[in-house]
């Protein structure tokens, strides 16, 4: 077959003042005929998120490449999209703060973002520890998700969790397993935190029938 290499080194990737990342494609899907990248957007030496959460746009023809903002005030640091139903679902690290021993203490702007192609409306949601929870509760880092009959299921990459919402009519989202008031129950504790190192990571997810 043949081979082809879309280069991203020259797409916008709408730095943060005095930024300078670089796209760090991380998932890709396709939908629509076109080709949906997650793109991290850090800096390469730190890591740390300096532009917003952002998808490049690729047509596998002509292989033409933009991109699209998924809004930095509801998502850093893209990790995985999952279609379902003429929209991209598509999961957000966030910024990560760590404590000196290295602990994750607190993300910033993680969580999930809907997004639909056709009209650009943006949907997010993003589950946390309940108020209060200071110390009891291991911050949220979301890693993949999968999404299927009218649900959102998201892993986590630090509580070794996955968090449930029931997706809504208006293109919201309502939790349905997590800490959030209204949730039927916590979330699913899909994998032990290991007592050594005080996390536990839920890389990836299925869900079937």
């Amino acid at each position: 077959g043949v081979v082809a290499t879309v280069d991203l080194t020259g797409l916008d990737l709408m730095p943060f003042d005095g930024g300078m990342p670089v796209p760090r494609p991380y998932a890709i899907v396709e939908h629509g005929g076109r080709l949906w990248v997650a793109l991290n957007n850090l800096n390469p030496v730190t890591y740390s998120p300096e532009g917003p959460g952002l998808l490049a746009v690729i047509d596998p023809v002509t292989l033409d490449a933009g991109t699209v903002e998924l809004g930095s005030a509801g998502c850093l640091n893209p990790v995985a999209i999952a279609p379902y139903e003429g929209k991209l679902y598509v999961s957000c690290a966030g910024a990560a703060i760590y404590d000196m021993n290295f602990a994750l203490i607190g993300t910033d702007r993680a969580g999930v973002v809907a997004y639909d192609p056709v009209t650009g409306a943006r949907a997010s949601w993003v589950p946390q520890c309940p108020a209060g929870g200071d110390g009891g509760c291991l911050p949220v880092l979301p890693s993949r998700l999968a999404v299927r009959d009218g649900r959102v299921y998201l892993g986590d990459q630090n509580g070794g969790r996955i968090f449930v919402a029931d997706l809504l009519m208006d293109g919201g989202f309502a939790e349905r397993r997590g800490y959030a008031a209204g949730s039927l129950s916590g979330p699913v504790q899909a994998c032990g935190v290991d007592p050594m190192v005080g996390f536990s990571n839920v890389a990836d997810i299925l869900v079937l029938p």
